[in-house]
């Protein structure tokens, strides 16, 4: 008896330290695991702004929405060919109907191949392209133009500078990317078919991001490892009235929500170093603390919110004979899937006596781990240009930022290293449309590094490689 008591007495007081330990590793988290100091990313005017801003107006000036074929695109092509001819000039050029591939065959032996992507298209009202300051005002601006100018002026000044590449280089640039991807897809099977693998990939997707877009002290640089997948639904219904209604009940902001999981839990790990303590104790230690971390980034942190949950693009109601319908696109978060959707709607079709069909289902793409050295080495050039920002991984959400370079590769990355202030995110999709000529030349010194460096880490890629073979 005396025994069972000392037993049942060493439990107690180990389960008592155990639980002890826990609570200092809890404070622990929250007290040191912070950034130490608040990063803010300086672009400022430099000796190439005016130059990169007249070269890319030329290119923001054309008009080139999707669907649309003929003379504009015409004129794109032939500026990009005046502007960049040492690219025509060591480039393989090749078309896959409107869309363009260049490559480049490196002299070097056992050269890494390297594939950088953008689009030259739109969706969208149209905006006159104007000048004003160090801003360019257009169509292009954020999405994509810019990007594909920063690619294009640093592929340029590298052959200016050697006449030569150390890696095998291939750049794909779409017009119909906002549209269909049926180029996109062509492209992929393309690469299929002639055996091209590519140890890197480095397409548009997410980037660096204002301190004041997700609240916080500091700028982020969001590097995009992969894409949630997409299930878009037509929802029927015989009155407008019940699918009106139908459709405000899950349009409701918190109808979806946000799920703190392991993918989630990273994410929130790492933005959460920049939060005030009583945040960063509860979110650097969600794992334990599950619902209150949930609940703080619900109340205080709305865009943080929004890529850790499920997103909806609904169209117009639509008529046909005696039934109206509404088509809705729901962008998973990456703890659901199309059939969580469904179920997650059944009680309000039910309700409001609504059909359904499902029109598309796209799942999600392969993550890239940040263990690999492309994903370290995109880090490295990240910190080596803009120096003062802080980096954290995320799981995109849009899935039109998906585009099946992960068929091709092990390691795509989405990120474009173009900097946006609040008020330049926030006009991204409106008539103010801007970007600053300032930000370019970081942007094209992000490329320069990629080119210059990446086959000198070449024996570091190999020792990686047989790491993970061996364990």
């Amino acid at each position: 008896m005396i025994i069972q008591t000392i037993r049942y007495s060493n439990l107690i007081y180990a389960t008592i330290i155990i639980f002890f330990l826990l609570i200092v590793l809890v404070f622990y988290r929250a007290l040191v695991i912070k950034n130490k100091r608040i990063k803010k990313i300086n672009i400022e005017e430099n000796e190439n702004s005016i130059i990169h801003q007249e070269r890319l107006f030329r290119l923001i000036e054309i008009d080139t929405p999707s669907f649309s074929e003929g003379e504009n695109y015409n004129k794109f092509k032939t500026i990009i060919e005046e502007q960049f001819p040492l690219i025509h000039k060591f480039l393989e050029k090749e078309k896959v109907g409107g869309n363009t591939i260049y490559s480049y065959k490196s002299r070097v032996i056992a050269a890494p191949s390297v594939l950088f992507a953008s689009h030259i298209d739109y969706i969208g009202n149209h905006i006159d392209a104007y000048k004003d300051n160090s801003y360019i005002y257009g169509n292009g601006t954020f999405d994509s133009k810019s990007l594909v100018y920063v690619i294009f002026e640093t592929v340029e000044a590298v052959l200016l500078e050697k006449e030569k590449l150390d890696i095998n280089l291939t750049i794909v640039i779409t017009n119909d990317d906002e549209a269909k991807k049926d180029g996109l897809s062509k492209i992929i099977n393309l690469f299929l078919k002639r055996g091209n693998f590519f140890n890197l990939v480095v397409e548009e997707g997410s980037g660096i991001i204002d301190s004041e877009v997700y609240g916080l002290k500091s700028t982020y640089a969001l590097v995009g490892l992969g894409v949630s997948g997409q299930v878009q639904l037509r929802f029927e219904a015989s009155s407008d009235e019940y699918l009106h209604k139908f459709i405000q009940e899950i349009n409701k902001p918190k109808f979806f929500k946000m799920k703190v999981d392991n993918k989630s839990i990273k994410v929130l790990s790492k933005i959460a170093k920049d939060m005030n303590f009583k945040d960063r104790f509860f979110l650097n230690n969600s794992f334990i603390f599950k619902r209150k971390a949930k609940k703080i980034v619900e109340v205080k942190y709305h865009e943080i919110e929004k890529m850790l949950k499920t997103n909806l693009k609904i169209s117009n109601i639509n008529y046909f004979e005696n039934k109206c319908y509404v088509d809705v696109i729901f962008e998973l978060s990456t703890h659901e899937k199309a059939a969580d959707i469904l179920i997650h709607l059944d009680d309000m079709m039910t309700k409001f006596k609504i059909d359904y069909k499902i029109l598309n289902v796209i799942n999600s793409s392969k993550i890239t781990r940040t263990s690999t050295y492309g994903y370290n080495f995109i880090k490295k050039a990240i910190n080596d240009v803009f120096k003062n920002l802080y980096i954290a991984p995320i799981i995109v959400t849009n899935i039109s930022e998906r585009r099946y370079f992960d068929r091709v590769s092990d390691c795509v990355i989405r990120f474009s290293p173009l900097y946006y202030d609040f008020e330049s995110f926030k006009a991204a999709n409106s008539v103010d449309s801007r970007i600053n000529s300032s930000s370019l030349e970081s942007g094209i010194n992000f490329y320069k590094y990629i080119l210059n460096n990446y086959n000198k880490k070449r024996w570091f890629f190999t020792f990686l490689n047989l790491c993970n073979f061996f364990f």
